[in-house]
């Protein structure tokens, strides 16, 4: 499948959707913990434990996001990249604005990708 020159930001489900997710969830983590641990963060903490925090949160960042199903599902739809070929789903394409929009279609029927 070919996207759009200049576009990969926007269209790619992996790029756009999946990291920006990650990166939230991973930053929300950093604030956690933060917030939790303020003293010793502002006179303790070593290179080696910022290192350790930052593995910490994307392992669990990655176990929060792993197991969301319908989010895999609409990223993938709202791009385009995994709709009904007969274009019977191309209303579920985001675009502009309506990109950031996750909104999931949890009618669960059965999809597949082609």
């Amino acid at each position: 499948m070919y996207t759009p020159v200049n576009y990969t930001d926007v269209t790619a489900p992996v790029d756009h959707h999946v990291g920006a997710r990650f990166k939230n969830i991973v930053k929300d983590l950093y604030i956690r913990d933060f917030a939790a641990h303020i003293d010793e963060w502002m006179e303790h903490l070593t290179a080696g434990q910022r290192r350790m925090y930052i593995a910490e949160w994307v392992a669990e960042a990655w176990a929060i996001l792993k197991d969301d199903a319908p989010f895999f599902k609409s990223v993938f739809q709202s791009t385009g990249f995994c709709n009904a070929q007969d274009g019977t789903e191309n209303h579920l394409i985001k675009v502009g604005s309506d990109i950031l929009d996750y909104n999931i279609d949890d009618d669960n029927s059965p999809q597949e990708c082609m």
